[in-house]
């Protein structure tokens, strides 16, 4: 690039309020050919996207060690400024050179150290080189080294927006990487985290001579070793991205860093897929991620899947981006219906991102994705996906000013996300011979994933916003407070439980609660840390059921709801005052209602998370409801629709309500005014007074009204 040609000045913009970022991913090497370049980027900026995204591979720029190759990114970053076109750098370090292996004894170690292999993955790493060892001191000094080049190379460009400092940091699989490097690194944590090999043996009931013959476990019968080592590999993965974050402010200070996850922690396996949001998200200016959701969706969990993981995203980062969304299946011939796909876009928007970028712009050509993803088609001409994308380019354009000014109100009701209870769930699921977890493949089919996503729907069919939280949070805002299977609670998460309660909180727990410690062991008395005390009662029995458990494992309520237990059957014994709700058939109490302090506490032996049978006729809408009225929590809307979603985007004048029907028939809204726009309706349409609409089957409605 010759930076001391004339240039087309594109105002500098961080992460402000000044626009909606809304753009496209467009290169990773050797895709789109450079043949295609100029016309792509000039229809890319007359359909309004606000930016679009390169992903240098290493292995592509960097061959030979040192030597340098920059032709297609300094004519990608003329045509960017050419047109206008904000770019974000994404170096792509999981392609890694020859040399790397070669030279740098790069490779990662498995299990019994058996090599893994690097090979090419798919459209993203089609160069190969996937994946070296980060944890090896000179690897990832060399991948820093890389990127400082690569960001003295373009920082002064005037299309050069912000970087992202990696894609989709993630340590998979479960096996990897047991090189000495990765050991000593595992090692050290454990280290810092226990002292002396001495104390750790003590706590943990172990019996290593010294940390030098402590290696990583293979097995996961014993829960805390295996427990452990995917901890540290997240923790890993956090610190090369923290490394390379670092790499990047070293030479260019100015402009943001952002990160970009996979799948989130609340859709992703923690053990074969081990990487952590929190963590990830500390070093850098923005965090976003990957949306996976159901392309053709038709069951209330899969319509609800887009507003389930951003919400634990708005967690995460109040101003998250949705970093790659899926405007086609990646498999060949499968388009998304275009209603479905205005739904997602909207959904998406709804739930509270601050920047949106779509994968991929042309559909890939190669690999087993062939023919899969892309906006437009393999030769650039438009597609209905194309059309539906740039349909919604148009409006973001034309309201992103007051979009980027809105943000999605605090919910009053909330979900605790114990990352330990997460794992330590998925690693009793897991299925192994002998203990061996060589090849377990990635899974979240396992109570705590399932509990989690049922409790969500459950308040989100009565209308319920619904935030996450993990321990430790400020809880001022929150009047209620769900948790599902959170069997480890060490001693501060029990008494920050304890005190929100106590000065007015209302806490639902099903069980398993509070039945381990910190270090996995069964507590003697569950819940443990005196949390009995808080919920009235105590477990007395714990039963695991079959898979298909007969209708008599029913826990029928006072009120007349009936919950049929999965998973498991709890048996509780009241203690001091609490109030038994809900008996099994046997007499044995399933439920207790109990005060405590200023709040109120609900245990659910029988879970109705786990027992939610997929359909909208399920218990959990109904005992979600009855909670809520019975605490007090009266709905703002007594004309709720469980099928009828409403998200609202509020700002200092302006609200957005998005409003969507996921149901099979049409549905009637009035709202509290009529809108001063609408935004976009599809399959809905205005009827009789100005603020009455029909919104028919799968519909869609995006209008903005006046704050009250």
């Amino acid at each position: 690039m010759n930076n001391q040609q004339k240039s087309t000045v594109i105002p500098k913009a961080k992460f402000s309020d000044d626009f909606f970022p809304f753009g496209v991913h467009y290169y990773c090497s050797p895709t789109p050919l450079p043949e295609d370049w100029e016309e792509d980027f000039q229809q890319i900026s007359e359909a309004g996207y606000t930016h679009i995204q390169f992903r240098p591979l290493w292995r592509w720029h960097e061959r030979i060690r040192g030597e340098f190759v920059w032709q297609d990114l300094d004519r990608l970053f003329e045509l960017a400024e050419k047109y206008k076109l904000r770019v974000i750098l994404k170096p792509m370090l999981e392609n890694a050179p020859d040399w790397i292996f070669d030279s740098l004894n790069g490779t990662r170690i498995g299990f019994h150290g058996v090599p893994i292999t690097p090979f090419a993955m798919n459209s993203s790493y089609y160069a190969g080189g996937f994946m070296p060892c980060f944890d090896k001191p000179a690897v990832i000094s060399a991948a820093a080294n890389f990127v400082k080049n690569l960001v003295k190379r373009y920082k002064d460009s005037p299309a050069l927006w912000c970087y992202n400092a990696w894609n989709e940091p993630r340590s998979r699989p479960v096996f990897q990487c047991c090189c000495d490097d990765s050991v000593q690194s595992y090692r050290k944590w454990l280290q810092q985290r226990f002292g002396t090999i001495e104390e750790l043996n003590a706590k943990l009931y172990k019996a290593w001579t010294s940390y030098d013959n402590l290696i990583p476990p293979v097995s996961n019968c014993d829960l805390v070793e295996m427990f452990l080592w995917r901890q540290w590999a997240a923790y890993a993965v956090a610190e090369q991205v923290k490394f390379v974050e670092r790499a990047i402010r070293s030479v260019d200070s100015e402009k943001p860093v952002m990160v970009h996850a996979g799948g989130c922690n609340v859709a992703r396996d923690p053990a074969c897929d081990a990487s952590d949001d929190l963590l990830n998200s500390a070093s850098t200016d923005r965090y976003g991620f990957s949306m996976n959701v159901p392309y053709s969706p038709g069951t209330p969990l899969e319509y609800n899947e887009v507003e389930f993981q951003s919400s634990w995203l708005r967690r995460v980062d109040p101003d998250y981006w949705c970093h790659e969304f899926y405007g086609k299946s990646p498999k060949w011939g499968k388009i998304t219906d275009p209603s479905i796909l205005k739904r997602h876009i909207w959904m998406a928007i709804a739930a509270g991102c601050g920047g949106f970028t779509f994968w991929e712009y042309r559909t890939v050509r190669m690999g087993i994705m062939s023919a899969g993803f892309g906006l437009r088609d393999l030769d650039g001409a438009e597609t209905e996906t194309s059309r539906v994308c740039e349909a919604a380019v148009r409006i973001i354009n034309k309201k992103g000013r007051l979009l980027k000014q809105t943000r999605r109100p605090k919910a009053r009701v909330a979900l605790l996300h114990c990352t330990q209870s997460d794992l330590l769930q998925r690693l009793l699921a897991m299925k192994t011979w002998l203990g061996n977890a060589q090849n377990v493949m990635p899974d979240v089919d396992y109570p705590y994933k399932n509990a989690i996503r049922s409790a969500h729907l459950g308040y989100q069919g009565n209308g319920e916003s619904v935030d996450w939280v993990i321990p430790g949070d400020d809880l001022s805002a929150v009047k209620l407070l769900h948790l599902s299977c959170i069997e480890i609670v060490s001693s501060s998460t029990a008494e920050w439980l304890k005190q929100y309660v106590k000065t007015g909180g209302v806490l639902v727990i099903e069980h398993p609660f509070a039945a381990r410690d910190e270090k996995t062991w069964l507590n003697m008395k569950r819940p443990g840390y005196g949390l009995d005390i808080l919920c009235g009662c105590y477990e007395k029995k714990r039963i695991a059921l079959p898979e298909n458990t007969d209708s008599r494992e029913i826990a029928a309520f006072n009120n007349g709801l009936q919950v049929s237990a999965k998973v498991w059957r709890v048996e509780l014994e009241l203690l001091g005052d609490g109030e038994t709700i809900a008996h099994w058939k046997n007499g044995r109490i399933a439920a207790v209602r109990n005060s405590f302090g200023q709040g109120l506490v609900y245990t659910l032996g029988a879970n109705c998370s786990l027992s939610y049978n997929g359909q909208w006729d399920d218990s959990i809408f109904d005992l979600s409801s009855w909670i809520l009225n019975d605490a007090g929590l009266e709905p703002t809307d007594t004309d709720r629709d469980r099928q009828l979603w409403i998200r609202k985007r509020v700002g200092s004048e302006v609200e957005i309500w998005f409003i969507f029907n996921v149901s099979k028939d049409a549905k009637q809204i009035s709202l509290p005014q009529r809108p001063i726009t609408v935004w976009q309706a599809v399959n809905a349409a205005q009827t009789g007074e100005g603020n009455c609409f029909t919104i028919n089957a799968g519909g869609t409605l995006v209008v903005e009204i006046m704050r009250n």
